[in-house]
């Protein structure tokens, strides 16, 4: 089980932060052309991959086929992967060595760590983040998101919709702190940020939630911009870092990333916190018809009494019922979509 205790966090995260000697401390390797590479660009894509071989070319080449009116690079950042996918990268760099850098180590460093030594190495002033098993679906995205930070100063990020994925709040111009604190705005694969709002950044634990974390630091920095447009696709697939966990583990990861952002922003939106926390816990025990076993059933009711209700119970006694009727009736429901669909079948 994931725990994290509010003094440990105070006392190992607090007021701590990665310097830039730190970041580039960080095991890593680069695997570039320095002669080849353009002098000034203005986006460093950072794409980080692990195992993600048979999708790597497609998100690489989503980046490559950009409309811009300037110049931007690419660095792959593999973390030792166990498929072949740093052979990939050294192929892929070879073949784009005007663009590629490849970011990489003789031993696995963690989610937070490569995304830091690749942060640390980005030279131009934005950043875009994607992952190696999504991909962009616009060939606008870098244009129209550079064209919405730089007429508004202000804001320190911005992203957009994304395919295969539900967006979470209503669309609006821009998002502040405590949105961001109760939902995840806008997924990975659309993030855009100016690069000196991370050029520190806090000892936070190597999670999967790593980038929920991010998105909170950015948030201090300055408003979230939305572009309400669609440019990128989220591949859900059982090796994915989230999508194949099971159930019981994205909620401790859920309960954890709670634990540490309190700590972070000094208890001041613990009521967002939650509400995010019991939001996600809601969908992770949400019927599924088509999957519905009374075995599923009872540890479903286990761990809604176990897990969640010592946290929640209290917290939000509102929100909290109401799951509790939700996943309770879950038998009763399952029998009315079975009467029904079996009438319209006959």
């Amino acid at each position: 089980m994931v725990e994290f205790h509010m003094s440990q966090l105070a006392k190992k995260h607090q007021y701590t932060h990665w310097t830039v000697e730190e970041m580039l401390s960080i095991p890593a390797e680069e695997i570039s052309s320095p002669g080849q590479l353009c002098a000034d660009p203005r986006v460093s894509v950072i794409l980080m991959t692990r195992n993600h071989a048979p999708y790597l070319r497609q998100a690489l080449e989503s980046v490559l086929c950009q409309v811009t009116s300037f110049s931007f690079e690419v660095l792959l950042g593999e973390d030792h992967s166990t498929d072949h996918s740093i052979t990939l990268c050294h192929d892929l760099q070879t073949a784009y060595p005007k663009t590629v850098r490849v970011i990489t180590a003789a031993k696995q460093v963690g989610i937070t760590a490569n995304f830091l030594r690749l942060q640390v190495r980005a030279r131009a002033p934005f950043v875009a983040l994607l992952e190696g098993d999504d991909y962009w679906t616009s060939a606008n995205k870098l244009e129209r998101q550079i064209e919405l930070l730089d007429n508004n100063p202000d804001w320190a990020w911005c992203g957009a919709r994304t395919l295969n994925r539900i967006h979470p709040l209503p669309a609006s111009e821009s998002y502040g702190l405590s949105e961001v604190s109760r939902r995840f705005v806008v997924h990975t694969s659309t993030i855009m940020y100016r690069r000196k709002a991370l050029n520190i950044y806090p000892r936070f634990p190597d999670m999967v939630g790593w980038i929920s974390m991010v998105s909170i630091v950015l948030s201090q920095a300055g408003r979230c911009g939305f572009l309400d447009e669609t440019v990128s696709y989220y591949r859900r697939h059982a090796g994915g870092l989230y999508t194949g966990a099971n159930t019981l583990h994205r909620i401790e990861l859920a309960q954890a990333f709670t634990d540490v952002m309190r700590s972070h922003l000094a208890n001041r939106y613990d009521k967002e916190l939650f509400d995010r926390e019991l939001w996600i816990c809601s969908w992770e025990l949400q019927l599924d018809p088509q999957t519905f076993s009374l075995q599923l059933w009872i540890y479903r009711i286990k761990i809604l009494f176990s897990l969640i209700a010592p946290r929640l119970c209290l917290r939000m006694p509102g929100h909290f019922l109401k799951l509790v009727s939700n996943v309770i009736s879950q038998p009763l429901r399952v029998v009315y979509f079975w009467k029904r669909n079996k009438k319209s079948s006959v």
